[in-house]
């Protein structure tokens, strides 16, 4: 008898039709921007954030990854690696000021995702990332976030693997790709849960182009913070 063939299963694609973008409003076009949340879906702070950057010359784009919201398929760092590829093709490709710097803005488990996307590239686009509430061990934070994940609908596909990410030894692998690097955090339980402060500063001091900034308050869950943040933001923008 002729031997079956396990049917391949279909893997969900990320669609560049969930991207939601801002058109600058300033005078001055400074660049793009695009603003991932965290690993529970599209967060409160994203539109504000885009906002922001929006009035001061940013093309800005934020967006649900695989798994998350609306959009199908599961979520995973190798997934939303490759969707964030996407994602910075299509800002490029849609883009009216192509030739100006594009940045990464990512908080909590997206910048695991960030940094996987840039390993993955011989080039890219990106000039810049701005990392806000780092996941210095994520094994750290598992068993409440699986929970979360879950209350929050998110499709998980999160491996072993994932959860014990090796988040320094992986940015220490971009030290020659010449990126510079802003790390922001906030001194408040949850994003000490995330990375403190003494490992911040480990991390940055083996990364030569890193800086290290404190936020005074996080946005997390008051979006009144955003534009503090995003004049900390800005202002390291304008000086590297």
């Amino acid at each position: 008898m002729p031997q079956k063939t396990a049917t391949p299963v279909k893997q969900e694609q990320f669609d560049c039709k969930y991207i939601n973008s801002h058109t600058p409003t300033a005078t001055t076009l400074k660049g793009q921007i695009i603003i991932l949340g965290n690993a529970y879906g599209v967060m409160p702070y994203q539109n504000p954030l885009a906002n922001e950057f929006a009035n001061a010359g940013y093309e800005s784009h934020w967006f649900p990854l695989r798994g998350q919201e609306e959009m199908p398929g599961e979520f995973s760092i190798s997934n939303g690696r490759q969707d964030l590829a996407n994602a910075v093709k299509f800002a490029k490709s849609s883009s009216s000021i192509p030739e100006k710097p594009l940045t990464i803005l990512a908080h909590c488990a997206t910048s695991l995702i960030t940094i996987e996307y840039l390993l993955s590239q011989n080039s890219t686009p990106v000039k810049s990332v701005i990392f806000y509430g780092l996941l210095a061990q994520p094994q750290r934070l598992r068993k409440k976030a699986e929970l979360r994940l879950e209350k929050a609908g998110v499709r998980s596909a999160l491996s072993d693997d994932d959860w014990n990410y090796p988040t320094a030894d992986k940015l220490v692998e971009l030290n020659n790709r010449q990126i510079p690097m802003l790390f922001c955090y906030a001194e408040d339980p949850i994003n000490r849960r995330r990375s403190t402060s003494s490992e911040l500063q480990e991390i940055t001091g083996l990364l030569p182009l890193s800086s290290l900034h404190p936020l005074e308050q996080s946005y997390d869950f008051n979006n009144d913070n955003v534009p503090t943040a995003v004049s900390k933001y800005l202002d390291w923008l304008d000086h590297i």
